[in-house]
């Protein structure tokens, strides 16, 4: 016997049931998680507009943007990150993009951390 609930079409990557912004970041990690960097993106600024402070989906979208090449965004995220949970990583991640794209954003690692 098969059930199918009302509404529910199937199929579709959002469909799993809970609020939409951690669907979003999930849905953001697994596309990261499996090198869809641009789908990643969408996911994860999604998710980063529905939970503005949490911390994992701002540096989630730091990689997937780092992983593009898009060096500015990605040190824009990490820096959100860090500032939603200064005990982060995030750190780290802004030191490798600053030295990955040759910019001179280094001097912001630290920021707002402990």
């Amino acid at each position: 016997m098969r059930v199918v609930l009302a509404g529910h079409r199937g199929g579709s990557r959002n469909d799993s049931c809970g609020p939409p912004g951690p669907r979003a970041l999930l849905a953001g990690k697994k596309d990261l998680d499996r090198g869809k960097y641009q789908a990643a993106i969408e996911e994860l600024k999604q998710a980063t507009q529905l939970m503005k402070t949490n911390a994992n989906a701002w540096n989630y979208l730091g990689l997937a943007y780092h992983h593009t090449g898009q060096a500015r965004e990605a040190i824009a995220a990490y820096q959100q990150a860090l500032k939603e949970d200064a005990s982060r990583r995030c750190r780290w991640c802004i030191t490798i993009s600053a030295i990955a794209f040759g910019t001179e954003q280094a001097g912001f690692v630290g920021s707002g951390a402990q």
